[in-house]
Protein backbone atom coordinates (compact mmCIF):
# COMPACT_ATOMS: atom_id res chain seq x y z
CA UNK A 1 0.00 0.00 0.00
CA UNK A 2 1.07 3.61 -0.49
CA UNK A 3 2.31 5.86 2.30
CA UNK A 4 -0.78 7.44 3.97
CA UNK A 5 -1.54 11.11 3.42
CA UNK A 6 -0.48 13.58 6.09
CA UNK A 7 -4.01 13.88 7.55
CA UNK A 8 -4.13 10.09 7.99
CA UNK A 9 -0.64 10.01 9.54
CA UNK A 10 -1.74 12.68 12.06
CA UNK A 11 -4.60 10.44 13.15
CA UNK A 12 -2.29 7.41 13.44
CA UNK A 13 0.21 9.35 15.53
CA UNK A 14 -2.49 10.58 17.89
CA UNK A 15 -3.99 7.06 18.19
CA UNK A 16 -0.62 5.50 18.98
CA UNK A 17 0.03 8.20 21.58
CA UNK A 18 -3.37 7.49 23.12
CA UNK A 19 -1.90 5.05 25.66
CA UNK A 20 -0.86 8.09 27.74
CA UNK A 21 2.80 7.02 27.63
CA UNK A 22 5.81 9.00 26.46
CA UNK A 23 6.70 8.55 22.79
CA UNK A 24 9.70 9.55 20.69
CA UNK A 25 8.89 10.69 17.18
CA UNK A 26 11.94 8.78 15.89
CA UNK A 27 10.31 5.54 17.07
CA UNK A 28 6.83 6.32 15.75
CA UNK A 29 7.74 5.52 12.14
CA UNK A 30 8.41 1.88 13.04
CA UNK A 31 5.13 1.57 14.94
CA UNK A 32 3.19 2.91 11.96
CA UNK A 33 5.02 0.51 9.64
CA UNK A 34 4.00 -2.43 11.85
CA UNK A 35 0.42 -1.23 12.20
CA UNK A 36 -0.13 -0.76 8.47
CA UNK A 37 2.11 -3.59 7.25
CA UNK A 38 4.10 -1.29 4.98
CA UNK A 39 6.67 -2.88 2.69
CA UNK A 40 10.27 -1.96 1.94
CA UNK A 41 9.11 -0.47 -1.37
CA UNK A 42 6.59 1.70 0.52
CA UNK A 43 9.31 2.94 2.87
CA UNK A 44 11.58 3.75 -0.07
CA UNK A 45 9.16 6.45 -1.24
CA UNK A 46 10.78 9.87 -1.04
CA UNK A 47 9.82 13.48 -1.55
CA UNK A 48 10.57 15.15 -4.87
CA UNK A 49 13.95 16.29 -3.48
CA UNK A 50 15.03 12.65 -3.68
CA UNK A 51 16.55 12.64 -0.20
CA UNK A 52 13.80 12.84 2.43
CA UNK A 53 11.69 9.76 3.11
CA UNK A 54 7.96 10.48 2.77
CA UNK A 55 6.81 8.61 5.89
CA UNK A 56 9.56 10.07 8.06
CA UNK A 57 8.66 13.56 6.86
CA UNK A 58 4.92 13.11 7.50
CA UNK A 59 5.45 11.61 10.95
CA UNK A 60 7.67 14.52 11.99
CA UNK A 61 5.26 17.18 10.74
CA UNK A 62 2.35 15.34 12.36
CA UNK A 63 4.05 15.62 15.75
CA UNK A 64 4.84 19.28 15.09
CA UNK A 65 1.25 20.18 14.15
CA UNK A 66 -0.37 18.16 16.94
CA UNK A 67 1.95 19.80 19.46
CA UNK A 68 1.31 23.27 18.03
CA UNK A 69 -2.45 22.78 18.30
CA UNK A 70 -2.24 21.48 21.89
CA UNK A 71 -3.09 17.83 21.14
CA UNK A 72 0.38 16.61 22.19
CA UNK A 73 2.72 17.95 24.86
CA UNK A 74 6.49 17.93 24.39
CA UNK A 75 7.91 16.42 27.59
CA UNK A 76 11.54 16.96 26.60
CA UNK A 77 13.45 17.15 23.31
CA UNK A 78 12.00 14.60 20.90
CA UNK A 79 9.63 13.08 23.48
CA UNK A 80 5.87 13.66 23.53
CA UNK A 81 2.78 12.68 25.52
CA UNK A 82 -0.87 13.07 24.58
CA UNK A 83 -2.59 16.16 26.04
CA UNK A 84 -6.17 16.48 27.32
CA UNK A 85 -7.23 18.12 24.04
CA UNK A 86 -5.74 15.18 22.15
CA UNK A 87 -7.72 12.70 24.24
CA UNK A 88 -10.91 14.63 23.49
CA UNK A 89 -10.19 14.53 19.77
CA UNK A 90 -9.49 10.78 19.93
CA UNK A 91 -12.94 10.17 21.39
CA UNK A 92 -14.43 11.17 18.02
CA UNK A 93 -12.56 8.23 16.42
CA UNK A 94 -11.03 10.19 13.55
CA UNK A 95 -9.52 8.27 10.64
CA UNK A 96 -8.01 11.52 9.41
CA UNK A 97 -7.16 14.78 11.20
CA UNK A 98 -7.37 17.75 8.86
CA UNK A 99 -6.19 21.30 9.52
CA UNK A 100 -9.83 22.37 9.78
CA UNK A 101 -10.37 19.82 12.58
CA UNK A 102 -7.34 21.26 14.37
CA UNK A 103 -8.80 24.76 13.89
CA UNK A 104 -5.52 25.95 12.48
CA UNK A 105 -7.09 28.84 10.56
CA UNK A 106 -10.30 29.80 8.79
CA UNK A 107 -10.29 28.59 5.20
CA UNK A 108 -11.07 32.12 3.98
CA UNK A 109 -7.70 33.37 5.25
CA UNK A 110 -5.77 30.72 3.37
CA UNK A 111 -7.71 31.45 0.17
CA UNK A 112 -6.88 35.16 0.51
CA UNK A 113 -3.14 34.47 0.27
CA UNK A 114 -1.24 34.73 -2.99
CA UNK A 115 0.88 31.75 -4.05
CA UNK A 116 4.03 33.73 -3.13
CA UNK A 117 2.63 34.45 0.34
CA UNK A 118 1.89 30.75 0.87
CA UNK A 119 5.45 29.87 -0.16
CA UNK A 120 6.85 32.43 2.29
CA UNK A 121 4.64 31.16 5.10
CA UNK A 122 5.63 27.55 4.42
CA UNK A 123 9.30 28.51 4.33
CA UNK A 124 8.91 30.28 7.68
CA UNK A 125 7.20 27.21 9.19
CA UNK A 126 9.97 24.92 7.91
CA UNK A 127 12.67 27.15 9.42
CA UNK A 128 10.80 27.38 12.74
CA UNK A 129 10.62 23.59 12.88
CA UNK A 130 14.29 23.31 11.90
CA UNK A 131 15.22 25.76 14.67
CA UNK A 132 13.42 23.56 17.21
CA UNK A 133 15.18 20.47 15.85
CA UNK A 134 18.56 22.18 16.13
CA UNK A 135 17.98 23.19 19.75
CA UNK A 136 16.69 19.70 20.61
CA UNK A 137 19.80 18.18 19.03
CA UNK A 138 22.11 20.54 20.92
CA UNK A 139 20.40 19.81 24.24
CA UNK A 140 20.55 16.06 23.65
CA UNK A 141 24.27 16.12 22.78
CA UNK A 142 27.31 16.42 25.01
CA UNK A 143 28.65 19.70 26.42
CA UNK A 144 31.80 19.23 24.34
CA UNK A 145 29.74 18.86 21.16
CA UNK A 146 27.81 22.04 21.96
CA UNK A 147 31.03 23.95 22.55
CA UNK A 148 32.38 22.77 19.19
CA UNK A 149 29.18 23.84 17.40
CA UNK A 150 29.44 27.30 18.96
CA UNK A 151 33.07 27.72 17.84
CA UNK A 152 32.22 26.41 14.34
CA UNK A 153 29.37 28.92 14.10
CA UNK A 154 31.53 31.92 15.03
CA UNK A 155 34.16 30.86 12.50
CA UNK A 156 31.44 30.41 9.84
CA UNK A 157 30.25 33.94 10.64
CA UNK A 158 33.69 35.22 9.66
CA UNK A 159 35.35 35.66 13.03
CA UNK A 160 38.95 34.52 13.14
CA UNK A 161 39.19 34.47 9.35
CA UNK A 162 42.76 35.85 9.23
CA UNK A 163 44.22 33.22 11.58
CA UNK A 164 45.40 29.83 10.25
CA UNK A 165 43.67 28.14 13.22
CA UNK A 166 40.79 30.58 13.88
CA UNK A 167 38.89 28.77 16.63
CA UNK A 168 39.44 26.21 19.36
CA UNK A 169 37.39 24.54 22.09
CA UNK A 170 39.14 24.86 25.44
CA UNK A 171 36.36 24.06 27.92
CA UNK A 172 37.61 22.09 30.90
CA UNK A 173 37.49 22.09 34.69
CA UNK A 174 38.99 25.23 36.20
CA UNK A 175 38.92 27.17 32.93
CA UNK A 176 37.15 30.15 34.51
CA UNK A 177 34.10 29.63 32.33
CA UNK A 178 35.95 29.89 29.01
CA UNK A 179 34.74 27.23 26.56
CA UNK A 180 36.27 28.51 23.34
CA UNK A 181 38.68 31.05 21.90
CA UNK A 182 38.45 32.71 18.50
CA UNK A 183 41.73 34.21 17.23
CA UNK A 184 41.04 37.35 15.17
CA UNK A 185 44.49 38.05 13.77
CA UNK A 186 47.41 35.95 12.51
CA UNK A 187 49.45 36.43 15.67
CA UNK A 188 46.54 35.81 18.01
CA UNK A 189 46.91 39.25 19.61
CA UNK A 190 43.16 39.88 19.50
CA UNK A 191 40.82 37.14 20.70
CA UNK A 192 37.14 36.57 21.42
CA UNK A 193 36.43 34.39 24.44
CA UNK A 194 33.34 32.18 24.35
CA UNK A 195 31.15 30.55 26.96
CA UNK A 196 28.50 28.04 25.87
CA UNK A 197 25.68 27.14 28.27
CA UNK A 198 23.55 24.15 27.25
CA UNK A 199 20.71 25.00 29.64
CA UNK A 200 16.92 24.67 29.78
CA UNK A 201 16.51 27.20 32.59
CA UNK A 202 17.02 30.92 32.00
CA UNK A 203 20.54 32.31 32.40
CA UNK A 204 20.51 35.02 35.06
CA UNK A 205 22.80 37.86 36.05
CA UNK A 206 25.04 35.75 38.37
CA UNK A 207 26.15 33.53 35.48
CA UNK A 208 26.79 36.53 33.23
CA UNK A 209 28.64 38.29 36.04
CA UNK A 210 30.82 35.22 36.60
CA UNK A 211 31.78 35.04 32.92
CA UNK A 212 32.47 38.77 32.92
CA UNK A 213 34.83 38.24 35.84
CA UNK A 214 36.66 35.54 33.92
CA UNK A 215 37.10 37.95 30.99
CA UNK A 216 38.45 40.60 33.33
CA UNK A 217 40.91 38.12 34.82
CA UNK A 218 42.21 37.34 31.32
CA UNK A 219 42.40 40.99 30.35
CA UNK A 220 39.97 40.19 27.53
CA UNK A 221 38.18 42.92 25.59
CA UNK A 222 35.57 40.76 23.86
CA UNK A 223 33.32 37.90 24.94
CA UNK A 224 30.34 35.97 23.62
CA UNK A 225 27.98 34.03 25.87
CA UNK A 226 25.67 31.60 24.08
CA UNK A 227 22.85 29.52 25.55
CA UNK A 228 20.22 27.11 24.28
CA UNK A 229 17.67 28.77 26.58
CA UNK A 230 17.27 32.51 27.26
CA UNK A 231 18.73 35.34 29.30
CA UNK A 232 16.81 37.16 32.01
CA UNK A 233 16.20 40.89 31.61
CA UNK A 234 18.52 41.49 34.57
CA UNK A 235 21.30 39.55 32.84
CA UNK A 236 20.88 41.49 29.59
CA UNK A 237 20.86 44.82 31.42
CA UNK A 238 24.07 43.90 33.28
CA UNK A 239 25.87 42.95 30.05
CA UNK A 240 25.17 46.36 28.52
CA UNK A 241 27.18 48.28 31.11
CA UNK A 242 30.53 46.48 31.18
CA UNK A 243 33.97 47.92 30.38
CA UNK A 244 34.51 45.09 27.88
CA UNK A 245 32.21 44.02 25.06
CA UNK A 246 30.01 41.05 26.01
CA UNK A 247 27.43 39.77 23.53
CA UNK A 248 24.59 37.49 24.69
CA UNK A 249 23.04 35.05 22.21
CA UNK A 250 19.95 33.12 23.33
CA UNK A 251 18.53 29.89 21.91
CA UNK A 252 16.27 31.54 19.32
CA UNK A 253 19.09 33.71 17.98
CA UNK A 254 21.49 30.75 18.04
CA UNK A 255 19.15 28.61 15.93
CA UNK A 256 18.66 31.43 13.39
CA UNK A 257 22.41 31.94 13.09
CA UNK A 258 23.03 28.21 12.59
CA UNK A 259 20.49 28.18 9.77
CA UNK A 260 21.69 31.42 8.18
CA UNK A 261 25.34 30.30 8.22
CA UNK A 262 24.60 26.66 7.36
CA UNK A 263 26.16 25.05 10.42
CA UNK A 264 24.57 21.70 11.26
CA UNK A 265 22.02 22.01 8.44
CA UNK A 266 21.92 20.96 4.81
CA UNK A 267 19.85 22.09 1.82
CA UNK A 268 17.50 19.43 0.47
CA UNK A 269 15.93 21.42 -2.38
CA UNK A 270 15.93 24.92 -3.83
CA UNK A 271 12.84 26.43 -5.44
CA UNK A 272 13.18 29.24 -7.98
CA UNK A 273 10.25 31.66 -8.36
CA UNK A 274 10.26 33.45 -11.72
CA UNK A 275 8.23 36.45 -12.79
CA UNK A 276 7.45 38.08 -16.10
CA UNK A 277 10.20 40.44 -17.31
CA UNK A 278 8.07 43.37 -18.51
CA UNK A 279 11.15 45.39 -19.53
CA UNK A 280 12.19 42.65 -21.93
CA UNK A 281 8.85 42.69 -23.79
CA UNK A 282 8.58 46.50 -23.78
CA UNK A 283 11.99 46.76 -25.47
CA UNK A 284 11.14 44.32 -28.27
Amino acid sequence: MAIPRIDSVRALVLQLCGDDQEHRYHEMEGRIVNKLGLTADDLAEKLSNGRTKSLQNRVYWSFRRLEREGKLTRVRPGVYRIAAAGKSLLQTGPETITLEMLEERPESIEEAQTPEERIEESHKAINEALADQLLDQLKAGTPAAFEQVVVDLLVAMGYGGAHPMPGAVVGRSGDGGIDGIIKQDKLGLDSIYVQAKRWDASVGRPAVQSFSGALTGLGAAKGVMITTSRFTDDAKAYAQHLPHKLILIDGDALARLLIDHRVGVTTTKTYTVNRLDSDYFENL
